[in-house]
């Protein structure tokens, strides 16, 4: 692997922004059933992980019970490729619904990225009824 360029960075600095905006989006919207839901959205980067983004959705109800749910995104090198994976899963790590994967060569994988984060936009949208579901359970 060679220098990062501008280029590398600004793609992954787009799709780390598409990412947060449809966490934000989707929080916005379940929060509308279930105002005592609180979401925390995160994200890191490795050398084998040029990009982990997550957003924590929990609920809490009148007895003090926490239920949390997670989506999480990462981006990994393996080889001269990067692999791309998003699940909804439970704070214990039980998956709740597997999103959609990518695998490109890295020297190709600049529109193959962004295409995938707007095919990772659309499973946050579907996780909805899901994080609704088990949030609004929690109150």
């Amino acid at each position: 692997m060679g220098p990062v360029t501008v280029i590398e960075i600004s793609v992954w600095q787009e799709c780390l922004r598409r990412l947060h905006h449809a966490f934000e989006t989707s929080a916005a919207t379940v929060r509308q059933g279930n105002e005592g839901m609180w979401f925390m959205p995160g994200h890191r980067t490795t050398e084998p992980r040029p990009l982990e983004a997550w957003a924590e959705f929990n609920g809490t109800d009148d007895l003090g019970l926490r239920e949390e749910l997670v989506i999480f995104v990462t981006f990994t090198r393996v080889g001269d490729s990067i692999k791309g994976e998003a699940d909804l899963s439970t704070g214990d790590g039980m998956v709740l619904a597997d999103g959609p994967t990518l695998v490109v060569r890295e020297a190709d994988s600049a529109a193959a990225i962004l295409d995938y984060a707007t095919a990772v936009e659309a499973f946050v949208r579907d996780c909805e009824p899901t994080l609704r579901e088990v949030l609004c359970r929690a109150r």
